[in-house]
């Protein structure tokens, strides 16, 4: 009995397994064609009930490995270092790879940059480093998380020092101001809207700045006081794209610093009282400060043409007396240009006009008067233009030139005269131009 009810089941089971499979067979071909249309609707529906459920569900990626690497290499001339004089010949090489990896919701990029620059005939060469790691989380089809932290720092060796004169011209050399920073950083990106584009970033850096040998904290804290810091810093930012090639964006950027060994200054004289005997110190340097601004971006000529412009108002307060608080235009404009494949152009202008406020410089005993005007005002340009020509498949030259300009009303220093009890002898206007020629590398 038993052998007849297991070779029942036997014949059983593949009928079950072939029924999920498969419909019915109809009985007349009319009950096939009924059920064939019935059938095709309810395929359509599923088919379009996946559809939308596909694009309410995040998106998950299959698990990837890419690398990018940039490299290039260029020779040039500057006149001029900021407020340094002097002109020479440079060579400058960069390098940056970015590896990136892919699994399901989840991105990891690990970005390298090195950037060295020798400079002949002034002594300001640097070399630049950065790493760091940035992994990304796509909580849903219109929201990305990301979380980044960076190790990044500059090494500036033998740089003549303004604040430690020699006389003739000469300098101390000094690299205080070679630093490490660790940066770390959260952000959150998002479509709320069609078209509407929303990203929140706080970031926390911390600046460690190399200690000169003959600074002093009692006899000598200023100056020469390493400038080691904290910065929080919180971008919120909308884009609204109009139609294909247009898109207009707002901004807010707010920022919050203290310094560790640098000191407040009193409104007016600028003095921190840092020093042996009288008054005790005032409490170190802290600045808050925000900027919010509008820009947009359009393409024209069938993209062969880039405009970029930029508004932005910047209010920064000093938070002990008030004689660095500032505010300021900032207005930016980029232009790019490809006219044919493998040619670009490029560029842009952008400044910084900055009025200070009543606490600021004042007249008085060895303060002499401001250059002009009765509130010091401080206005920074940048102007820069470049060429890139495709040579071959990865490799293109480069022709880019860059002009940096200062002025400001806040009086040279003179020796003996201001400040008078130091040698200091350096203008705070200047004009500085650099050029550089060469070739990239992509890959």
């Amino acid at each position: 009995m038993a052998r007849w009810l297991l070779a029942l089941a036997l014949w059983v089971l593949p009928l079950e397994g072939k029924a999920q499979e498969e419909v019915e067979v109809p009985s007349t071909s009319e009950e096939s064609s009924r059920r064939k249309q019935k059938r095709g609707r309810k395929k359509k529906k599923r088919k379009t009930a996946s559809s939308a459920s596909a694009s309410a569900t995040v998106p998950i990626e299959r698990p990837g490995f890419d690398m990018e690497v940039r490299g290039r290499l260029e020779v040039g001339a500057f006149q001029g270092w900021k407020s340094r004089e002097g002109t020479g010949a440079l060579l400058s090489a960069e390098v940056v790879a970015t590896s990136e990896a892919r699994y399901e919701r989840f991105r990891l990029r690990v970005p390298l940059r090195l950037r060295h620059r020798q400079t002949f005939g002034l002594a300001v060469t640097e070399t630049l480093g950065s790493g760091g790691a940035e992994l990304q989380w796509r909580l849903g089809p219109r929201l990305r998380l990301s979380a980044e932290g960076t190790l990044a720092g500059a090494w500036r060796p033998g740089w003549p020092d303004l604040y430690q004169p020699l006389g003739s011209g000469q300098y101390v050399p000094s690299a205080r101001r070679s630093h490490l920073d660790r940066k770390v950083e959260v952000q959150l990106a998002g479509i709320p809207l069609r078209h509407h584009h929303a990203r929140l970033k706080y970031r926390y850096v911390l600046s460690d700045y190399l200690e000169d040998p003959n600074f002093d904290a009692f006899e000598r804290p200023m100056h020469l006081t390493p400038r080691d810091n904290e910065r929080h810093e919180l971008t919120l930012r909308w884009r609204y794209f109009l139609k294909k090639g247009y898109d207009l964006t707002a901004q807010v950027e707010a920022f919050e610093r203290h310094d560790f060994f640098l000191f407040a200054r009193d409104a007016g004289t600028g003095k921190t009282h840092a020093v042996p005997g009288g008054r005790p110190p005032n409490p170190l340097q802290a600045f808050r400060g925000v900027e919010p601004s509008v820009g947009g971006e359009m393409s024209l000529f069938q993209h062969k043409l880039t405009v970029e412009a930029r508004y932005g108002y910047v209010v920064v307060a000093d938070l002990f007396q008030g004689y660095y608080s500032h505010t300021g235009h900032h207005p930016a404009l980029r232009v790019e240009y490809a006219p044919w494949e493998g040619i670009s152009l490029w560029g842009g202008a952008e400044a910084w006009l900055r009025e200070y406020g009543e606490g600021s410089y004042a007249e008085g005993p060895g303060h002499p008067p401001l250059l002009f005007g009765t509130r010091r005002v401080d206005r920074r340009g940048v102007l820069d233009a470049g060429l890139r020509v495709a040579l071959w498949p990865g490799v293109a030259a480069r022709l880019e030139g860059r002009f940096v300009s200062r002025q400001t009303n806040f009086p040279p220093y003179v020796p003996g005269v201001f400040p008078s009890q130091a040698a200091y002898d350096f203008k705070w206007n200047y004009d500085n131009w650099m050029v550089l020629a060469g070739v990239e590398y992509h890959r």
